[in-house]
């Protein structure tokens, strides 16, 4: 299989990580541009300086993060004694994004926040319930694209409800949405 060529990047000093990501500095110089803008071909902008980037930071990505098994307590199941109280659930939740700028940059505003995400999914559930895990499972998937920017997501909810069985569960996957703009290119 033949290898692309790499992507040449313009910046001003190596980006944080640039070794560990594999760039190489180039000679040559270009003029210096203000500021920092992704291009579609991935390269970013930026000074006097040229990286050559490896062909897998150039092309488009969905990179995963992973929130495994966090603790929350929702009101939910069918029977509404069972809603009365809320009761121990474990989500997780896998978004997925393009995180090319944030290997680059080292930049917390160029990924998603997963502190953010698990510290708004403890309180989700404040003063809702729901009757069944699909919904509850839909409404966090939705919420994560809606709040958090994420391209792709999958959430995966677990009960601890019969006794005979570890836990009972629902996954549902949301896909990529065609023509969004993703956080890097906002």
């Amino acid at each position: 299989m033949p290898q692309a060529a790499p992507q040449t990047m313009k910046m001003r000093c190596a980006p944080a990580g640039a070794k560990r990501l594999g760039l190489r500095q180039s000679s040559g110089a270009f003029p210096a541009a203000r500021s920092q803008k992704r291009q579609g071909t991935g390269a970013v902008q930026d000074a006097s300086r040229t990286f050559t980037q490896p062909s897998f930071l150039a092309q488009r990505h969905v990179d995963t993060i992973i929130i495994n098994e966090l603790e929350v307590f929702y009101r939910v199941g069918v029977p509404e004694a069972e809603r009365a109280q809320p009761q121990r659930l474990l989500l997780t939740i896998e978004m997925g994004s393009d995180f090319a700028a944030a290997a680059l940059t080292d930049e917390l505003a160029q990924t998603i926040d997963y502190e953010a995400v698990a510290q708004r999914l403890r309180h989700f559930g404040e003063g809702r319930s729901w009757r069944l895990l699909e919904r509850l499972a839909v409404a966090v998937a939705e919420m994560l694209r809606a709040e958090f920017g994420a391209q792709r997501v999958a959430v995966e909810v677990r009960k601890f409800i019969l006794p005979e069985a570890r836990y009972v569960g629902v996954r549902v996957e949301r896909p990529e949405l065609r023509n969004r703009t993703s956080k890097i290119e906002r």
